[in-house]
């Protein structure tokens, strides 16, 4: 009886609570990508995953660092948090949808859409973080995940042959943040009195070092999407796509959820003891889910490849097993990156900042190197880069979990 009870303690630390929320969005995610895959050629399908990859960096990107320093300083909602954050939003579209069009070459018709869904997206994360400050986990994870949802939802209306076009779903998602952008940030100024402005507490040295530890690990994230259309073709962006919504989805619940509550929680401890406490427990819980998840991924994955597509996409067992490992070091630079964030001082961020966009140039040179062995070759190259990082956040972390601060 201990024994389970301890399993269950376990498997349902805050983290894992948080991962099972993240799960039902990651698992729509995925479902939405596979119809998605299925609905449209490999080239629009490549092509959309490619302006799913934009939003996925650039949106938690546009605040520049102001959703950190809301929980780093415990900031009450206030509206000038909101005008700092259009007006970097506003920068980060500009530049991603250059990027987009001489870069990338999107249609031109996309790229309106592109833009607006930034500038709202960025208002979004910003009100998210603002609910995860106030430990109001649910409405911050939905915030957070608004992105996939909207892209659910378009995925259904594509599934009952309702507007099968590749604008479709861009719109969508656009849209949809704007609304929530006005929803999240009306309700957040109506509980909450905003009391003084806190632009004092804002420091641009600080804000950056932590959008730039933030960019480069979403940076990474997006690594493959990025880099594929440059390397292979849109056909093989397209592939991976639906490899990642089956094999790596489920590890980057994980990673999304040991970071969302770790840091704030960590943050909290009052204690060197305390942080060791928690950082065992979510240790041992991350080690016992990404075990059974990666035996589970690789019976299983073959057989939902075969069910859905059957010839359309073909995937080896090493591309599995690639996609399984990448996934593995994803979900440890989750947790690393949650302790680490949590407890750095603004210098050690600094270094951090650094540090980070080192990895990611790691996982660029690696998957360049590895296309030469194809989509399986690219994988393992920029999951080189992904461990990286997560030694780079350990190693950060470290002196904090052996003294008081």
């Amino acid at each position: 009886m201990k024994l389970l009870r301890a399993l269950r303690n376990l498997v349902l630390s805050p983290t894992n609570r948080v991962a099972v929320l993240y799960a039902f969005t990651g698992l729509g995610f995925s479902g939405a990508n596979l119809i998605l895959a299925k609905a449209l050629s490999a080239t629009e399908y490549g092509m959309l995953a490619l302006v799913v990859s934009f939003f996925g960096v650039a949106a938690p990107l546009a605040p520049l660092g102001a959703d950190g320093i809301i929980n780093r300083r415990l900031l009450h909602p206030h509206p000038w948090i909101i005008g700092r954050v259009v007006r970097t939003s506003l920068g980060v579209s500009a530049i991603v949808v250059a990027a987009a069009l001489l870069i990338y070459d999107l249609p031109h018709g996309l790229l309106p859409l592109l833009g607006l869904g930034l500038v709202a997206g960025g208002v979004t994360m910003a009100a998210a973080a603002s609910f995860q400050r106030l430990q109001h986990f649910m409405p911050a994870l939905l915030l957070e995940q608004s992105a996939n949802l909207f892209l659910i939802s378009a995925s259904l209306l594509m599934l009952i042959h309702v507007m099968r076009v590749l604008w479709f779903p861009v719109a969508f998602i656009s849209l949809g943040y704007s609304l929530v952008a006005v929803l999240s940030w009306r309700r957040l100024l109506r509980n909450h009195r905003s009391g003084k402005s806190p632009r004092a507490e804002f420091h641009w040295s600080e804000a950056l070092y932590y959008a730039g530890v933030s960019g480069s690990t979403l940076l990474l994230l997006q690594s493959e999407r990025l880099l594929i259309p440059q390397v292979l073709s849109l056909e093989h962006l397209a592939s991976f796509g639906v490899l990642a919504a089956v094999v790596i989805a489920p590890y980057r619940t994980l990673q999304m959820g040991a970071n969302f509550s770790v840091l704030p929680r960590m943050r909290s401890a009052g204690s060197v003891r305390e942080r060791r406490i928690l950082l065992a427990k979510e240790v041992a819980s991350l080690a016992v889910l990404v075990s059974l998840g990666g035996v589970a991924l690789y019976w299983l994955a073959p057989i939902v490849f075969e069910l859905i597509f059957a010839d359309k996409y073909q995937f080896s067992r090493g591309l599995i097993v690639a996609g399984i490992l990448a996934g593995i070091v994803r979900a440890a630079s989750g947790l690393s990156k949650g302790v680490a964030t949590a407890l750095c001082d603004t210098r050690e961020l600094g270094q951090l900042n650094i540090l980070t966009w080192l990895c990611t140039a790691v996982a660029v040179a690696g998957g360049i190197t590895g296309a030469r062995w194809g989509l399986t070759g690219l994988v393992y190259g920029i999951a080189l880069g992904w461990l990286t990082l997560s030694t780079v956040y350990a190693l950060k972390a470290l002196p904090h979990l052996r003294r008081s601060d």
